[in-house]
């Protein structure tokens, strides 16, 4: 719509084929996923640092905000829903939603379940979810953990990584590795590299 992204901070897809992109200047855009078609742009006014979005299986939408330190609840159509607080946060707030509804995050210091905290964690870790449904926590020093109850157990250790912005589970169980300077990287989950999409040209933004 001429509206370029600025700073796309999350996404989060749906089996429908949706896929919902948050950006710090234009708010959340919904897009259909095969062909990039911009279906709707919400801009909610609590959202203004975000730093990740999740959806459920009936649409709902939680966004990570560091301004209010909160995750933002919105909509299908995009209409603030109510907030989960209690965060602490400097640089970024990663979370997950797992199919019976269940919102993990995780913050500087810790992992929590629907605002609840469970576990400790390094500050800028990262969550997803693998096939089984388990949640993955991706620590700054390349440890990978697997939440069990309330507890982290340690999963594999990943070494020599570049900085990651963002990881997710592909349907084969392979992990992906968003980094700063080495383009996408895969892993499978027994931490062996399988392979890497793209490159980052250094002298590029």
């Amino acid at each position: 719509d001429g509206d370029a992204f600025a700073t796309v901070t999350g996404l989060a897809a749906t089996q429908d084929g949706t896929l919902y992109a948050v950006d710090s200047q234009l708010g959340v855009v919904r897009l259909d996923a095969q062909t990039g078609e911009v279906q709707e742009v919400f801009q909610p006014s609590i959202v203004t640092a975000p730093t990740d979005i999740a959806v459920d299986s009936d649409g709902v939408l939680y966004v990570a905000d560091l301004a209010c330190a909160c995750v933002v609840v919105l909509t299908s159509e995009g209409i603030e829903n109510g907030t989960i607080d209690g965060f602490n946060v400097r640089e970024h707030l990663s979370l997950v939603v797992t199919a019976d509804g269940q919102i993990f995050t995780a913050d500087d210091n810790n992992v929590a379940s629907n605002g609840r905290s469970l576990v400790n964690i390094a500050a800028h870790s990262l969550l997803a979810l693998d096939n089984a449904g388990r949640v993955l926590a991706l620590s700054p020093d390349g440890a990978l953990w697997v939440l069990e109850g309330n507890t982290l157990e340690p999963l594999l250790q990943l070494n020599n990584l570049p900085p990651v912005n963002d990881i997710t589970i592909d349907a084969d169980n392979h992990l992906l590795l968003a980094t700063a300077t080495q383009g996408i990287l895969i892993y499978d989950l027994n931490g062996q590299e399988i392979g890497q999409v793209g490159r980052v040209v250094p002298s590029f933004p």
